[in-house]
């Protein structure tokens, strides 16, 4: 289990539907026009993905494994 991975899929659980969103309202009325529910729906799928990776992750360390803060930022 890499830290890296770790971080990288608690990152794209909270940011690719926030993406998918951003990008529906962005390209949406213009570009998308009846197709705007795509990228919500990838984004969805991309947390989807992010989540079961992290689940299968977490689980195959099994009962022996200790508790890791992984700071994503210094606030100040």
């Amino acid at each position: 289990m890499s830290i890296e991975t770790l971080k990288l899929c608690g990152v794209l659980i909270l940011l690719a539907p926030l993406a998918g969103a951003v990008l529906c309202g962005v390209l949406g009325p213009r570009w998308l026009k009846g197709r705007t529910h795509w990228p919500a729906i990838l984004g969805v799928a991309g947390a989807l993905a992010a989540a079961v990776v992290l689940f299968g992750q977490v689980r195959a360390t099994g009962a022996d494994a200790a508790a890791v803060t992984i700071p994503l930022y210094d606030w100040i």
